[in-house]
């Protein structure tokens, strides 16, 4: 099957332009008015280059006495987790993990206080906590302000909804440092993985966003979804490796696979696709047949995992039939 007669100009990225991914999407949050002067966050260039006005890191000692002046000025009880980890450190707090450790909007409050303080954090493990829209729109503007973050996992939050996956979006589009993004086992809708794949997408006269790694597994994802994110994907200066293992891509959904594998055609976006694709765990059976069709001209990918996907002899043969360059591809677990 031929894909050109499946792609438009701007794929089904168009539907979305009318809902800009902008920074004021975010709540404005200020300081506490305990812990330093006031801040009041404006959407400009500056916010995402810049921290707040402090010269200095805040060393995990002081960020201690911080949070609890913010829980005080909040009336909040203090998150047990976070003042563990800090007291882990004694210069950088680099790493936080809350996995497993619900958080509510009114645990987020004082959190968000402390997380527009520039104090060394790059990787943020939010897994299991429950989270819900409000709440990740509360620290994503904080996380947003100091821009620091490299890695982000969102994982096993449910609860997460539409909206939720905008703040998301948003927050994809202004940072200039996540590299890696994880958001196995939530729920999106086919809107929530518009905005997802409208952020990926390189706009004209603007800066391309920094993530080059994005895991949605578990997700789902069936083809009125991949349809949508086969258009950021294609899109996307900066996304190198994506997986979409354990999901509901079928023979017929494959075809938006292959679809983001095409990046020989694609004039406004040249030398640009994955250099890595993880979809173990779908039953693609026939369908690996659109993938190969991409494989056999793509300039770009150099690993593709296919283990358990029900691939049989035909399927093996259509696979190495396309591979003409030296990729990688994990066929572990296709009995038949």
């Amino acid at each position: 099957m031929r894909f050109r007669k499946f792609l438009s100009p701007s794929g089904d990225l168009g539907t979305l332009h009318g809902e800009d991914l902008l920074p004021k999407g975010l709540k404005r949050v200020r300081f506490s008015a305990c812990l330093t002067t006031e801040y009041p966050f404006k959407p400009t260039k500056s916010n995402f280059a810049t921290s707040p006005t402090h010269s200095q890191h805040t060393t995990p000692q002081a960020l201690h006495g911080l949070y609890e002046a913010a829980c005080r000025n909040r009336e909040e009880l203090m998150f047990p987790i976070f003042l563990t980890q800090a007291h882990q450190h004694t210069r950088y707090l680099t790493h936080l993990d809350f996995t497993n450790h619900p958080i509510d909007r009114k645990t987020a409050e004082p959190l968000a206080d402390v997380l527009c303080l520039e104090f060394g954090l790059r990787h943020l493990i939010l897994e299991r906590c429950e989270l819900e829209d409000e709440t990740v729109k509360l620290l994503l503007h904080s996380l947003m302000v100091t821009n620091t973050l490299e890695e982000l996992s969102l994982s096993f939050n449910p609860k997460l909804k539409t909206q939720g996956f905008k703040y998301i979006a948003i927050y994809i589009k202004g940072s200039q440092k996540l590299k890696k993004l994880d958001l196995s086992c939530t729920l999106p809708d086919k809107k929530a993985i518009g905005y997802i794949a409208q952020s990926l997408a390189k706009i004209e006269g603007s800066e391309a966003p920094s993530l080059e790694t994005l895991l949605l597994q578990s997700c789902r994802l069936s083809l009125p979804h991949l349809k949508v994110l086969s258009a950021g994907v294609r899109a996307s200066a900066c996304l190198r490796h994506l997986s979409l293992m354990y999901n509901r891509i079928t023979h017929q959904s494959a075809i938006w696979v292959g679809v983001m594998l095409r990046d020989y055609d694609d004039l406004r976006h040249p030398q640009q696709g994955l250099e890595s694709l993880m979809l173990d765990g779908n039953e693609i059976k026939q369908g690996i047949q659109s993938i190969t069709q991409a494989l056999r001209r793509n300039q770009r990918l150099r690993s593709l995992s296919l283990s358990g996907c029900r691939i049989d002899a035909d399927g093996c043969k259509w696979i190495g039939e396309a591979l003409v360059r030296c990729i990688d591809v994990g066929l572990v677990a296709n009995r038949e």
